[in-house]
């Protein structure tokens, strides 16, 4: 089995209290096992935390959260078991999040989600020198989201499909804007539709969906004067990332409709990037309401595979 990483991926590292968009709220945090043997032996003040804001529900644990929707143990943006006893002292999810482990044929697609601020962020960050050693034509590769695996070989989305015996002579895995009305009212009238985070997702799509037009000649003045450096390369990796992350689901729907997947998720942050000019709480968002409910995503790719 290959197992393949963002080239980005070892530069993951939590930005704490600098961080605008927390990853400690409104997600129900299960506890597993081990961790809650942990956690019941607790004492003190925070043991006595520990057992007033951890919840069981049909044999399952999970934290409280407090009335504005975040963990109780999160503190000036810091979490204060790890504060108190180190990372390893998290439950599994919080000790993984954002990083996810996919399947597909004999490789396994590892990454760190788009939900956190940092992930979005390392989607520019330089490519480590030990890597652009191997590179060839480097220039090729500039706006091209690379993969690494166990032995240093890299990998691009179009790399990807060739071993796993697909024929890529008519699949597009270049991001290009395609603003206009019909398309951005075909979107969101998709997003529309999914499982809301809360009410400020449905309160959003129902005001762009009033407001195309505006949105469409938004972005058209977006991409004039974003089109090329940074922005430019920040889409295009972004839509294969996107891409990149639902694979898996080539086993049950086509590999045309999840690219389609890419193009209109990526399309949709592109114009909310447009409206508020921050594309990476925009992808954060994005990615907390689609990408982390599977349910989300798989009613997407069945419309688009129809």
């Amino acid at each position: 089995m290959i197992s393949l990483y963002p080239y980005f991926y070892e530069q993951f590292q939590c930005k704490g209290a600098a961080c605008k968009k927390t990853c400690c709220q409104r997600w129900e945090i299960d506890i597993d096992e081990d961790s809650m043997d942990r956690y019941r032996k607790e004492t003190g003040l925070l043991g006595a935390e520990l057992k007033s804001y951890i919840t069981c529900k049909d044999g399952i644990y999970s934290f409280v959260l407090n009335e504005n929707g975040y963990c109780h143990f999160l503190k000036d943006g810091l979490c204060r078991l790890v504060l108190a006893h180190g990372e390893d002292y998290l439950c599994d999810i919080c000790h993984m999040h954002p990083r996810f482990f996919k399947y597909l044929a004999d490789i396994e697609l590892c990454g760190i989600g788009l939900s956190c601020e940092k992930s979005c962020e390392l989607l520019l960050a330089p490519m480590p020198k030990e890597i652009k050693i191997h590179q060839q034509n480097a220039s090729h590769w500039d706006n091209q989201l690379v993969f690494v695996d166990e032995v240093g070989q890299l990998y691009t989305v179009t790399h990807i499909m060739e071993i796993l015996g697909v024929s890529v002579e008519d699949l597009e895995f270049q991001y290009t804007p395609t603003p206009n009305v019909d398309y951005y009212a075909f979107i969101l009238g998709l997003l529309h539709q999914t499982e809301p985070i809360d009410e400020g997702w449905t309160q959003l799509t129902n005001v762009m969906r009033a407001e195309i037009p505006k949105i469409v000649e938004q972005v058209f003045n977006y991409i004039a004067t974003h089109d090329s450096g940074y922005d430019a390369i920040y889409f295009n990796r972004l839509f294969q990332y996107i891409l990149y992350r639902q694979l898996d689901m080539a086993t049950i729907y086509s590999l045309e409709s999840i690219i389609s997947y890419a193009h209109m998720n990526t399309e949709f942050i592109l114009m909310r990037s447009a409206i508020t000019g921050d594309y990476f709480l925009e992808t954060a968002n994005w990615s907390e309401q689609i990408e982390y409910d599977t349910e989300n995503v798989e009613k997407l790719l069945q419309r688009l595979d129809t």
